[in-house]
């Protein structure tokens, strides 16, 4: 009996425990949270008592009083609904019901009979207090000191602007745009809120030294949608996480927890972490130390590990960025980056399936599903996918439209290759959907585009990049049809749809060729010129047989510059064939793939179009790399170059080929599934001058940000609505914060009230800033503004105010939710 009562206890002491662990992080914001309304309230009391205005009513929080009491003239309460708070003042704010207009107020201590100084002052005086808290909060959390991400460069994501700007992992950006960074935030934040097409100057210390200017021009991420370069934070050597094809209880596979300590014979440390971390992908097995959880005390013992690398390929066409081959074969596609409860997930798409049907288009590539999801928001698309483990699965998925940038008409362009350099159309219309908006316009497919906007002869990657990106509402189009008719019209461009999945991985066991590329650079690709079909599926490569893409890109690499034969499947039908294999410069150089090829004839850089223009990324971007060989065909050119990332800088000479021109093996990236501990140091300042300009330099900062972050979704469209968070949201998060710490609490505390004085005072109506813009005008035109006008415009402002907080408070529920 005693044995009983003791567990029930115990229970209920578990459940209690539990409750309250949940529970404390969500009064601990409300409590911040109404601090901070305190405050900014605070501020209007005490400038009103100033200037001598009667104040009848001090509340924190809105709708029926909690608790209260009188002291003199003034009632202070706290309300039932503690996200906001307000202070009456006699006169303030009177309205008769029937009239609409403001009771006559000729007391003297009236907020209506002071002066429009006092005025200004009083509703002013919120703001200024909200701007001095957090600046008080800041210099205290810098003393105390508060732990944050350092702003450095972890992994670089391949084919990003990061990439193509020659950013390395290690890489410390000390200021963007001439603003310090901090920390990581500090630079995620500047990505986040650049300017669309506008590039930001980064200034970069790479092992000690502070290197030139570069410029980065960010990218909008169709995923997220917002604005990327293409960086992760830094990280440790400590596996944090690996992907679900490296899981299992197999003890020579990756597991949480595992140092890395060698990778191809070389030791990694610390310091070269970054530079290791990129190829250990390329090896077929690295060494760990790894503790034994049932003997914590025992020093770790060194294993050695084996990881089957998935296999990304960049695209070499600008137009076609789905089309992501190997010597011209495509391989089925497999998603990645699946968020949790969108759109994929709740069709049942899980990360690492491979896509064998999708909008009723076999053997897909990543050009057909991605355009498929921009053409058909709020509509199903079909699909099948094979699962990790064999099966297959049929679904559909219905994309959702966002709220902002990537766009689409139901229709694409693509290049006439043979298109006279000017004066000749360069484009011509792809892919009209039955009842699409290119198709109601009167476009078909075969049209050739003739103007576009104001260009003539546009090219097809200036049409895709305008409707992709949606960088206008509507464009003006005319077309010639096949039987020599021109029609114009005004195309309406559309908001595309999104799943919150990315189909850039290739199906590493599924040697199933999608398609075949026939011609690169007006050349056949060298599977088109041995005749492989789509749909075949290769069995072996130079007599070796071959189990996965990973194997035949060696295999291929191994014999560069040679004829090779290739035994494939059609149908139930084996097939062979003779496949010349062309050299590349890493192959000539006897290079492994991550090779970092420095200069090509004293080049370093070269210029490229774009989806997104011209640009000038550095050689190790293939294209970049294409653009300096072809102006050297037949020539002995000097390369410099690092063999692996630690080692010293090399040269060569090199003769180059026609067959260089296409660097197929610099496009494939071998992407390892595990990932590193978030690094983490103090950021503290321990000098109170130096915590009093770190203090006011985060105060601006964050008030730019909440003003750059309007511009951004209301004006430039780079940012989506979906990104911003209202009191649910707020709680939820502030919740997640506080379990992080008292200072990390101060911090997020001191955020939130700085975006309240930038919010409050915005010229809209009901806020402070709004009365602000009615003071004005009064102070200009020498009378008050009409009462009806006030009237209206503040109705007006409560149901913006209200829609808003409808519409963020159900993206938080979500989000919560998700």
């Amino acid at each position: 009996m005693m044995t009983n009562m003791t567990d029930s206890l115990l229970l209920g002491q578990s459940v209690l425990l539990l409750l309250w662990d949940k529970v404390w992080p969500i009064l601990a914001i409300f409590a911040g949270f109404s601090l901070i309304i305190f405050v900014h309230e605070l501020g209007h009391f005490a400038v009103a008592k100033w200037c001598d205005v009667r104040v009848e009513k001090f509340a924190i929080g809105f709708g029926k009083e909690l608790w209260g009491f009188t002291r003199g003239e003034t009632r202070y309460s706290f309300n039932v609904l503690p996200m906001g708070g307000y202070v009456k003042m006699l006169g303030q704010e009177d309205f008769d019901d029937k009239t609409l207009e403001l009771k006559a107020k000729h007391d003297p201590r009236s907020f209506a009979n002071k002066g429009v100084g006092q005025r200004m002052a009083i509703v002013s005086a919120g703001v200024i207090m909200n701007l001095l808290f957090a600046f008080v909060l800041f210099i205290f959390v810098f003393i105390v000191g508060i732990t944050a991400v350092p702003p450095t460069v972890g992994l670089v994501v391949p084919d990003t602007p990061a990439h193509r700007a020659g950013l390395r992992g290690g890489d410390v950006i000390r200021s963007i745009n001439g603003t310090p960074t901090y920390e990581f935030k500090d630079l995620m934040m500047s990505i986040l809120l650049a300017a669309p097409f506008e590039p930001l100057e980064f200034e970069i210390e790479r092992g000690g030294e502070t290197l030139p200017p570069v410029y980065i021009t960010p990218e909008d991420n169709v995923q997220q949608g917002q604005m990327t370069i293409g960086i992760r934070q830094p990280a440790t050597r400590r596996i944090a996480q690996v992907s679900r094809s490296q899981e299992g209880d197999d003890p020579t596979r990756p597991r949480v927890g595992d140092m890395i300590v060698e990778v191809g014979g070389t030791p990694v440390t610390d310091e070269s972490f970054y530079e290791m971390f990129e190829i250990l992908p390329y090896f077929d097995e690295f060494v760990v130390e790894r503790r034994d959880p049932k003997s914590p005390g025992a020093p770790p013992q060194r294993v050695t590990v084996r990881i089957e690398p998935d296999v990304s390929v960049a695209s070499a066409d600008p137009v076609e960025k789905g089309l992501r081959d190997i010597l011209g074969m495509v391989p089925l596609t497999r998603f990645e980056n699946i968020s949790p409860r969108q759109r994929a997930e709740l069709a049942g798409i899980e990360q690492g399936d491979t896509v064998l049907m999708w909008d009723d288009v076999p053997l897909p590539t990543a050009t057909v599903i991605n355009r498929a999801v921009l053409d058909n928001p709020e509509r199903d698309i079909a699909f099948v996918v094979r699962k990790e483990d064999g099966r297959r699965q049929s679904g559909f998925v219905r994309p959702g439209a966002p709220s902002k940038s990537r766009g689409t008409i139901q229709a694409w362009a693509e290049a006439i290759m043979d298109a006279a350099a000017s004066g000749a159309p360069r484009a011509r219309l792809i892919g009209v959907r039955p009842g699409g908006a290119a198709h109601r316009a009167g476009l078909a497919t075969g049209d050739l585009v003739l103007r576009w906007d104001d260009d003539s002869y546009p090219s097809a990657v200036q049409v895709n990049r305008d409707i992709e990106l949606r960088r206008m509402d509507s464009v003006a189009v005319t077309v010639r049809k096949p039987d020599g008719r021109e029609h114009t019209t005004t195309l309406a461009i559309q908001k595309g749809g999104m799943i919150q999945a990315l189909p850039q991985l290739i199906a590493s066991e599924d040697l199933t060729v999608a398609t075949v590329i026939a011609q690169r650079g007006g050349r056949p690709t060298a599977a088109a010129a041995a005749n492989i079909p789509a749909g075949a599926v290769l069995r072996s490569i130079a007599s070796e047989s071959i189990k996965t893409w990973k194997q035949a890109i060696a295999t291929f690499r191994a014999n560069a510059g040679k004829d090779v034969e290739v035994v494939y499947l059609h149908g139930k039908e084996e097939a062979r064939t003779t496949l010349h294999v062309p050299a590349t410069l890493r192959t000539a150089l006897n290079l492994p793939m991550y090779a970092w090829i420095s200069s090509v004839d004293g080049q370093e850089r070269a210029t490229v179009e774009s989806a997104r223009g011209a640009q000038e990324p550095v050689l190790q971007f293939p294209e970049a790399l294409a653009n300096v060989l072809s102006t050297r065909v037949g020539k002995t050119v000097e390369v410099k170059y690092y063999r692996t990332p630690l080692a010293p800088l090399e040269s060569a000479s090199v003769l180059v080929t026609e067959e260089m021109l296409d660097p197929w093996d610099a496009r494939i990236v071998m992407l390892g599934g595990v990932w590193g501990e978030v690094r983490t140091f103090t950021l503290q300042e321990t000098n109170p001058l130096g915590a009093i300009r770190l203090g006011v330099r985060k105060t601006y900062d964050m008030v730019m940000q909440v003003y750059q972050t309007i511009d951004r979704m209301a004006f430039s469209r780079s940012l989506s609505a979906d990104n911003i968070s209202g009191p649910v949201g707020i709680v939820s998060l502030g919740g997640n914060v506080a379990r992080q710490g008292t200072m990390q609490l101060f911090f997020f505390l001191a955020m939130l009230s700085a975006n309240l004085a930038v919010l409050n005072f915005l010229p809209l109506p009901i806020v402070d800033g709004g009365l602000m813009v009615f003071l004005l005008i009064e102070k200009i035109k020498g009378s008050p503004v009409n009462i009806k006008i006030q009237v209206i415009t503040q109705t007006v402002g409560i149901v913006l105010i209200v829609t808003a907080f409808l519409y963020v408070t159900f993206n938080d529920v979500v989000k919560l939710f998700n």
